[in-house]
């Protein structure tokens, strides 16, 4: 049936909706892909007076060189101008049904099930009831449905529109994002599996967007692209034993999850410099553009997420991009902003669900693939423990519910070597998987932060426990692996004063694992403190040797300010009222002082302001000057300036109680920045 105007007429769920509509009779597609068969029907006539006016040659041509533009690329013929604001409530609850049945359809099912899971029992006996021709296993729905196999159906139309504005974006500078997001990968150790890939992937989307047909316009060249990318996201990240990196990385290129890691990273490199950095050098970057670079990266790495969420994708390249996505966040917004950790949240959820907390020998994958399992699960965790920490909340990745293995202690080039190349260096490495080469490297990081990360876990189960059950006993066992740890690591990563010299012209990452384990004994000592299951002097102690290690790694926000206010603290009571120390551990005042005045001076000129932190460590230094002024003001003449000193002197006696350490003045859920918040600053 026709309409007055001479073009088809649509069923009427179809006009309801303002959806196209195949006029297929006696059930269009749309209704019998969405079981609405009962209700399509089509009225003999439009129940609308069809205007004088004809449409604007403008959008009329509009509309045909878009038709003509999907046609020509091979694409389903759908059109992609956003949907138009629903006048009827039918209308939106129909587009809402339609919308959300296509996402619900794509939905994954996980690819482990643990020995509780609904089908354990029948999966666990297959062998046994196949012997059994009644019996039969019991096997998972394949969500294979026929609605599903043409990928533009679970797209909504204006998800593409939207990923054709951040494609826009992109491509309005790509040289620039380009450039920083391999400057990231090369100088910070962060890419996708630790592994040189950005230079490739970058290619890689360029050419496709390049290889574009030339009589498109450009917003239509990238309209295309954006519908390409959710098709390639979509589709299975199909890999085998013998795949090459490269041909891992072209694939991958094809996939929402790319263009994420180059912006992502992108905005972990802004993150890192400032607009006087080499990489910058000849655009005319002002301090505005430089920070602007790190919004619109951070803006377009979750654009990139919610894509992939949108279409039910479970990958190793989604977890990579979160695993950055969660660091960029961490820089950007500060470790005490709750977004790192809700994305740390989800992607604790993806690694349990593809069963990275069980690795197999992983035979059917290739050998660099299987090393990037590893890592990812073993950065995922350090990075739980270092959030949980910061936060003072449990763990969201347990380790006595994971199986955790330590990747390979290779080289890049070693990882994607030929096999008889790469099992010449494996055979190399000592019986624990660590080099013999003295090479500190990023995996050598990785693989450390396991160990650390299970360290710092069970001081987290002390701390968070609120039954405080064989506190000491735990307390013992938790110092004991911790120095166990410390012994088992080659010599060319176990640090000492003696040794900073050297080692600091390789690898700050030496350094970083001293102050680590010395941090976790410290929070330890604050529990026991607190419980008054030791004395002050340790954990005052601990402070002041992680103070000074410090200064050589410059990782304020995470050791320095907690054992900076112990230390301060500490200083302003002996000045107030001095206690006698044993002599074999002499408070070292000068020392302390000397310590805490080039932390103040650290954190006024290396902290960036960009870096989310920056406000927390501008308060800590505000508060260190604080009590070093009143500490170190010089006593005024006793016959001129009595009622000065007398009112320094009541300052502090108000300011730190005798037994800060030991009361629930400064407990275990209070932190020294919130300490520094209550604080009145008149000064």
């Amino acid at each position: 049936m026709r309409r007055r105007n001479g073009f088809l007429s649509s069923c009427e769920p179809c006009r309801r909706s303002k959806l196209r509509c195949d006029h297929l009779v006696p059930t269009c597609g749309r209704c019998r892909r969405t079981r609405k068969a009962a209700t399509c029907v089509y009225r003999p006539n439009s129940t609308r007076t069809v205007p004088l006016t004809t449409e604007s040659p403008t959008a009329e041509t509009s509309l045909t060189s878009e038709s003509m533009l999907l046609t020509q690329t091979s694409v389903p013929q759908t059109r992609l101008e956003p949907q138009p604001i629903a006048t009827s409530s039918h209308a939106l609850r129909d587009r809402y049904i339609e919308t959300w049945s296509r996402r619900l359809a794509l939905s994954s099912t996980p690819s482990f099930l643990g020995v509780t899971s609904f089908s354990a029992v029948y999966s666990e006996n297959e062998a046994s009831m196949k012997q059994h021709g009644s019996i039969t296993s019991l096997r998972l729905p394949q969500l294979n449905p026929p609605d599903a196999q043409n990928p533009i159906f679970a797209v909504d139309r204006r998800q593409i529109h939207l990923g054709a504005e951040l494609l826009s974006l992109l491509f309005d500078d790509f040289a620039l994002y380009r450039r920083t997001a391999i400057a990231c990968e090369e100088r910070c150790s962060r890419g996708v599996m630790d592994l040189p890939t950005m230079s490739t992937i970058c290619d890689v989307v360029e050419g496709m967007y390049s290889s574009m047909p030339n009589h498109l316009d450009p917003q239509s060249r990238i309209l295309v692209l954006s519908q390409r990318l959710f098709e390639g996201t979509i589709g299975e990240l199909v890999t085998h034993a013998e795949m090459t990196l490269e041909e891992y990385l072209v694939t991958l290129a094809g996939r929402w999850e790319a263009i994420g890691f180059i912006l992502t990273l992108s905005g972990i490199y802004a993150a890192h410099t400032t607009a006087d950095d080499p990489p910058f050098h000849g655009l005319g970057f002002s301090g505005t553009d430089h920070k602007n670079l790190g919004i619109l990266a951070t803006a377009g790495g979750d654009l990139c997420l919610q894509f992939c969420e949108s279409v039910g994708v479970m990958s190793d390249p989604l977890g990579w991009l979160l695993l950055r996505h969660i660091h960029l966040l961490t820089l950007v917004c500060g470790d005490h902003d709750y977004r790192p950790r809700k994305r740390l949240g989800e992607l604790s959820t993806l690694l349990f669900a593809m069963g990275y907390h069980q690795l197999d020998a992983g035979e059917h994958l290739p050998f660099f693939l299987v090393e990037g399992q590893k890592r990812l699960m073993v950065l995922a965790y350090s990075s739980d423990k270092e959030l949980a920490t910061f936060l003072g909340c449990p763990p969201l990745i347990a380790y006595r519910f994971c199986r955790i293995q330590l990747p390979l202690d290779l080289t890049s080039a070693e990882v994607v070597a030929h096999p008889v190349m790469r099992e010449a260096a494996i055979s190399k490495l000592d019986a624990k998987g660590w080099n013999t080469k003295e090479i500190i490297k990023g995996v050598t990081w990785s693989r450390v932060a396991l160990l650390l990360g299970h360290v710092r876990e069970l001081v987290l189960e002390i701390s968070l426990d609120c039954q405080n059950v064989q506190v000491q006993q735990r307390a013992d066992e938790i110092i004991s692996l911790s120095q166990e740890v410390r012994n088992d690591l080659p010599f060319y990563l176990q640090w000492d004063e003696r040794t900073e010299t050297t080692l600091r012209l390789k690898s700050t990452i030496p350094v970083y694992i001293h102050l680590d384990l010395l941090y976790s004994n410290f929070l330890l000592q604050r529990i026991l403190v607190k419980l008054s299951l030791a004395e002050s002097e340790t954990l005052v102690s601990l402070a002041n040797q992680i103070l000074k290690a410090m200064l050589a790694q410059i990782a304020i926000p995470y050791f320095g300010l907690p054992s900076a206010g112990i230390l301060a603290i500490e200083v302003l009571r002996q000045t107030q009222n001095a206690r006698p120390w044993p002599s074999e551990r002499r408070f070292a005042r000068s020392e302390v002082i000397q310590n805490l005045s080039n932390l103040a001076s650290h954190i006024q000129y290396i902290i960036l302001p960009q870096k989310g932190n920056y406000e927390i460590c501008q308060q800590g230094r505000k508060v260190i000057l604080y009590i070093l002024d009143h500490v170190l003001a010089a006593p005024a003449d006793a016959s001129t300036s009595s009622t000065s000193s007398t009112s320094i002197r009541a300052v502090s006696n108000d300011l730190i109680p005798s037994d800060w350490l030991n009361e629930e003045w400064l407990n275990d859920g209070t932190h020294f920045i919130k300490w520094i918040d209550g604080i009145s600053w008149n000064e």
